[in-house]
């Protein structure tokens, strides 16, 4: 039984498949599965991944039609045969060390359910546009921390599951919201609420890449309310009264994040008007 499981939903990125599953191939530590899940791909993604299939930890999952990535990953989740998991966009990647890293501190630290590190934004050609540093890797912000699931709702999301390493059962326990975009952020909202235990590692460990063909990154997300409305909605569902003690002293962050998503749906007035 492997230790980590790497999902791959793939749908028409054969452009970056290749580099997706190579940065996760030359990891140091060894102990994984890799599946990817092609979602009726029409490009070359098959021919690409068909390319690593000698290696015996790579697992292969065709579906005739594309029905969404979330189908993929829960064809996925069902074939994983390891204690945690991860999610890896296949236009995004791993930095060098970055299971090692992970894997070493899920020993130290069993009773953890996510441990998570940090990640840059890259663009098409691989170049760092952007070194994050997230309001919520902040030392003082994680040593005042009374709750994450306040300080998720005030500083937005700052663990991505694809730079985290994940207790199975959590994906489990812990259902996708499918009428959502940022089904993530919802995600991991979940696991807060309920006091999920996480842990984090003060290292860059993934890449992740910003282009004009994703779906959920860019000015789109903004211009058609999408961001605003995900935002409302997540307000509505975990500021309640039995939330109340974790989120007290936070209600003016929340209202600070909102305001800065709404000021951002402004800056496209046409689009505003319609929400």
């Amino acid at each position: 039984t492997p230790l980590l499981s790497i999902v791959i939903p793939a749908y028409n990125w054969g452009r970056y498949v290749g580099y997706a599953i190579e940065s996760v191939l030359e990891q140091s530590m060894k102990d994984f599965e890799l599946i990817i899940v092609n979602n009726g791909s029409t490009d070359n993604t098959d021919e690409v991944v068909k390319t690593y299939l000698s290696d015996s930890r790579v697992r292969y999952l065709i579906k005739e039609k594309n029905t969404g990535p979330l189908d993929g990953l829960k064809i996925g989740f069902a074939e994983a045969k390891s204690r945690y998991v991860t999610i890896l966009c296949a236009d995004d990647f791993y930095l060098p060390g970055a299971f090692e890293t992970l894997a070493r501190e899920a020993a130290e630290h069993p009773e953890y359910d996510i441990i998570y590190g940090k990640y840059y934004i890259v663009n098409s050609d691989n170049e760092i546009t952007r070194w994050l540093e997230h309001p919520g890797w902040n030392d003082v912000v994680r040593i005042q921390r009374k709750s994450d699931l306040a300080d998720l709702l005030q500083y937005d999301l700052y663990i991505a599951i694809a730079a985290a390493f994940i207790k199975i059962d959590m994906f489990r326990k812990y259902p996708f919201d499918e009428k959502m975009r940022v089904i993530d952020y919802e995600f991991i909202l979940q696991l807060a609420q309920d006091d999920r235990k996480f842990h984090f590692v003060d290292r860059y460990l993934y890449a992740h890449r910003h282009h004009s063909e994703q779906l959920t990154v860019g000015d789109n997300f903004i211009v058609d309310g999408t961001q605003l409305k995900d935002q409302l909605t997540l307000i509505e569902r975990f500021v309640q009264p039995k939330n109340y003690a974790k989120l007290d002293g936070a209600q003016e962050g929340i209202l600070r994040l909102l305001n800065q998503k709404i000021t951002a749906l402004e800056n496209f007035q046409e689009s505003a008007a319609k929400i």
